[in-house]
């Protein structure tokens, strides 16, 4: 909208009052914020004695769940499951399960290392073994073991923790 010529010059431009742009610009950014995420609020971790692991053979497609201390190896298949550290965050918060778990594969004798980090309960595609034959993902970590008759998890019977002599012998 152009407004009539001042006396002596060029036509001026409509412009909204200054009251009327701050509160325009003030719309914008509050609309821009609102759009945005949340801060993520800082999560506080535990540490648990044990990580609650699950396990599947995609030949057969066998899935079994199993309890391991942290930094004692146990088998699942041709692998060597090492969970070094395994942490929870407390009830008031988000629930979340994260293990550092060391993998290895016997399959060929070499023992080589397929998975080192943090695989996390809530994510597990974030962090993920890549094995053609198994799959082992985090459920969560606990302090104690979880017993058969308690309807938690039960230990399989092809995961067993591997011997300082078997280890050694390959």
């Amino acid at each position: 909208m152009i407004a009539a010529a001042p006396p002596g010059g060029a036509p001026r431009r409509w412009r909204p009052a200054p009251s009327r742009r701050r509160a325009a610009v003030f719309a914008l950014l509050f609309a821009l914020a609102a759009s945005l995420p949340p801060a993520a609020a800082q999560q506080t971790f535990h540490d648990r004695a044990f990580a609650l692991l699950g396990g599947m053979d995609k030949v057969t497609g066998r899935i079994s769940s199993f309890a391991l201390p942290v930094d004692v190896t146990g088998s699942f298949g041709t692998l060597e499951v090492t969970p070094r550290a395994c942490r929870q965050t407390p009830p008031d918060q988000a629930p979340e399960s994260a293990a550092f778990l060391h993998v290895r594969d016997w399959q060929d004798g070499s023992g080589a290392t397929v998975f080192s980090g943090w695989m996390f309960a809530s994510t597990p595609g974030l962090s993920a073994l890549e094995h053609p034959v198994y799959d082992i993902w985090v459920i969560a970590c606990a302090n104690q073991t979880p017993h058969s008759g308690t309807g938690a998890l039960k230990s399989a019977p092809e995961v067993s923790p591997a011997s300082a002599s078997a280890s050694s012998a390959r």
